[in-house]
């Protein structure tokens, strides 16, 4: 048993690494031995979807569809197999109207393939996380929500890409994902520029301690002053930050 998992892994990964992978599926399902590589794609045939989003058809149409345009960009392989994977829960949950929760059950099926076909484990994590999050860029998302994503999102390109191939795979575009990465763009700016500058010299707490005065306004003035001073570089150590603020303090 382990000597024919081992080939079945072996000629995975090789048809992935060629870019082959949507060939070799292909020829999977012709050959009628799908089953016994992914037995988690069997049903994906028989699940049809909603025309308007999805013209090309079955979930198994779109999942191909999605790994071809992968490999054609030349995308890495996270991607690829996050392709393959991202509408794998559908048929876990699939109501007969609905696919809520479908990305929950993928990024399951994630782990439970790749512990019978093992890879880099910081691959299946990427690939499991971007499984159980490709749906976020599809809905429309408060600023909040998405300099959230800009500042603590691990693998923010690569949802991008993989939003990007879902939606290529289907109907081809989409204006709430256009808006959502035009405004990421704009947080994406805004955060590089507040990242390089500089951590302030004084916070609250220290000046009021050097002054001795109680919280206030006058606390979030000075620390203002401060950091102006600062930027403008008036100030460099923080030495030169207590002999200005006692300065300006006085005037």
């Amino acid at each position: 048993m382990r000597r024919v998992k081992s080939c079945k892994r072996r000629l995975f990964v090789r048809h992935l690494r060629r870019r082959k992978l949507k060939l070799f599926l292909k020829k999977l399902r012709a050959n009628r031995i799908l089953p016994s590589y992914l037995r988690e794609f069997e049903c994906l045939e028989r699940i049809s979807q909603d025309p308007h989003y999805h013209p090309e058809g079955s979930v198994w149409n779109h999942t191909l569809k999605c790994v071809g345009i992968a490999e054609e960009e030349r995308y890495p392989f996270t991607i690829v197999l996050a392709s393959l994977f991202h509408d794998v829960g559908k048929c876990v949950v699939f109501d007969g109207n609905n696919f809520w929760g479908h990305e929950k059950e993928g990024a399951k099926r994630v782990v439970k393939f790749f512990f019978k076909y093992p890879l880099l484990r910081n691959v299946v994590k990427k690939v499991k996380k971007l499984v159980l999050d490709h749906m976020k860029l599809h809905q429309p998302l408060s600023e909040k929500k998405l300099l959230k994503l800009v500042r603590e999102y691990p693998y923010l390109e690569d949802l991008l890409l993989l939003t990007e191939v879902d939606l290529k795979g289907s109907i081809g575009y989409s204006e709430v994902f256009l808006e959502n990465k035009r405004k990421m763009e704009l947080l994406k700016d805004r955060w590089e520029k507040e990242k390089a500058k500089p951590f302030p010299l004084l916070n609250g707490y220290e000046i009021m301690a050097y002054l001795c005065i109680p919280p206030g306004k006058r606390v979030g003035v000075l620390k203002e002053s401060l950091y102006e001073a600062q930027l403008k570089g008036i100030i460099r150590t923080k030495n030169e930050a207590i002999a200005y603020l006692k300065a300006i303090a006085k005037v």
